[in-house]
């Protein structure tokens, strides 16, 4: 496989699962969101759809971030399937520690996963691994919802737009007798004013979720403990690169 193949199949992923379910707006409706969620009742199949349900724009673009640059580095002191392997089992021992902790509640988003990602990258290559998460830590503090905020600003100017268009479209119908053609605008337009209603919601709602701490620390545990059973020999590579260093230094 090339190099970045798990990277572009797990963001590819992500990214169509999103917006197929919110319909290619920045939000998805609750209710979808729910459905994909990793709760005691959608075992055992939750435990991987909600590695790839997010809550919001914002939420999913700082996963893909993530997602690029840890998966990136495991893949290319790794493998793709190493990578694939990490991403998984991270996500589901996520989960599952998350339920453990938590069983009344639900979960979703892949940062379980991509927290193995980013320990096991560490732990392989310490160099790239640092790097790569310095890179996150700035991108998914400020672009990632600097991003979302546009989008959802954009969004809704235009339902906005259309909105108007649609109730001066009906006041126009009205005037010229057609009031039947005049009641399908009002409709549209309070279509749009209650998809505006729903983003505004769903914005919030992301704003208001709390972090999955166990998860992440279940999904930490899991990608060191993944290089040291399998892959010590990375482990080894970059020890030994390292006294060569220290030792030509000396």
């Amino acid at each position: 496989m090339p190099f970045g193949a798990a990277t572009f199949v797990l963001g590819a992923s992500l990214t169509i699962v999103y917006f197929v379910l919110s319909n290619g707006a920045p939000y998805p409706p609750a209710s979808t969101i729910m459905a994909g969620a990793l709760g005691a009742q959608t075992l055992p199949f939750g435990a991987i759809t909600y590695l790839f349900d997010h809550g919001g724009l914002s939420h999913l673009l700082e996963n893909l971030v993530g997602l690029a640059a840890f998966c990136l580095v495991v893949e290319a002191s790794l493998s793709y399937k190493d990578a694939l392997a990490i991403f998984f089992l991270s996500g589901v021992a996520g989960g599952l520690a998350f339920l453990a902790v938590s069983p009344q509640m639900k979960i979703i988003g892949a940062s379980a996963g991509i927290v193995g990602l980013a320990v096991a990258g560490i732990l392989a290559d310490p160099k790239r691994g640092l790097l790569a998460l310095a890179f996150v830590a700035l991108m998914a503090n400020w672009a990632a919802p600097a991003v979302a905020d546009w989008a959802a600003s954009e969004n809704y100017k235009s339902l906005e737009q259309q909105k108007q268009l649609a109730q001066q479209k009906a006041q126009e119908l009205l005037v010229q007798q057609r009031p039947a053609e005049a009641q399908e605008q009002l409709k549209v337009a309070q279509d749009k004013q209650r998809a505006m209603d729903e983003q505004e919601k769903a914005k919030k709602s992301e704003a208001g979720a709390g972090a999955a701490d166990a998860a992440h620390a279940a999904g930490a545990a899991t990608g060191a403990l993944y290089v040291l059973a399998f892959r010590r020999d990375a482990i080894v590579a970059w020890m030994k690169k390292a006294k060569r260093i220290l030792a030509d230094g000396t």
